[in-house]
């Protein structure tokens, strides 16, 4: 059980580290670079990243949400209640944390 819990981590690490990858990278990189440019370039790049973006990055989005749910279950069912229970909260600021913008 054990090994399961730690090789069901490691891909849920790696699956959300996608996803806030992908958001460090835009925040360091591409908001500057974009600055820099005109309304049109502005728009129709925002616009390219946005159509390609909105299809791929739920993949590992979901897959490491669920990753990070079997974690939370076999960690539980092995014994390890302060693991589950680490990983139940980071489930709920995942959830919490996604939501996107309020109304």
């Amino acid at each position: 059980m054990e090994t399961l819990v730690q090789t069901l981590a490691v891909v849920a690490t790696m699956a959300n580290a996608v996803v806030y990858g992908t958001d460090v990278f835009s925040a360091i990189v591409q908001r500057p670079a974009l600055a820099h440019v005109d309304d049109a370039v502005l728009t129709s790049t925002m616009g390219q990243i946005h159509r390609f973006g909105d299809r791929r990055m739920p993949v590992p989005g979901v897959f490491g949400l669920l990753a990070t749910v079997a974690t939370a279950v076999a960690a539980g069912f092995g014994g390890r209640v302060t693991a589950a229970a680490a990983h139940d909260l980071t489930v709920r600021q995942l959830h919490h944390g996604h939501r996107g913008p309020p109304p």
